[in-house]
């Protein structure tokens, strides 16, 4: 993960940006919930990017997660008489997330 900016070299803050260029650095893959109380979370960027072709569309919604479910499929399996709860390997996630479409700086967009 960076913590210097790929532009200029200074330190990035915790939310990606450099204080000295203005620079958004965004992490792949990467999503930070940060909640200052039980009632407020911070709001978080999560940039989708959809390729059909030779076009690129962006789409950065801008919100925060309101629940996050993981469930998983429980099977019993029997041996030598005795059950034993099993979980799946790949459970089903469910994210509840409310916000609007947030917007891309020019000079990223062109970087896409």
């Amino acid at each position: 993960m960076l913590i210097n900016c790929p532009n200029c070299g200074a330190p990035l803050t915790s939310d990606g940006y450099c204080n000295y260029c203005k620079t958004k650095v965004r992490y792949a893959n990467h999503l930070e919930i940060i909640s200052d109380d039980i009632m407020h979370m911070r709001d978080v960027e999560i940039l989708l990017k959809f390729k059909k072709g030779d076009t690129l569309s962006l789409i950065p919604f801008v919100g925060h997660v309101d629940a996050l479910q993981v469930d998983y499929d429980n099977t019993t399996l029997y041996c030598d008489g005795s059950s034993y709860a099993s979980f799946a390997n790949n459970p089903t996630v469910h994210i509840s997330f409310t916000g609007g479409i947030g917007s891309i700086p020019e000079d990223e967009r062109r970087a896409e």
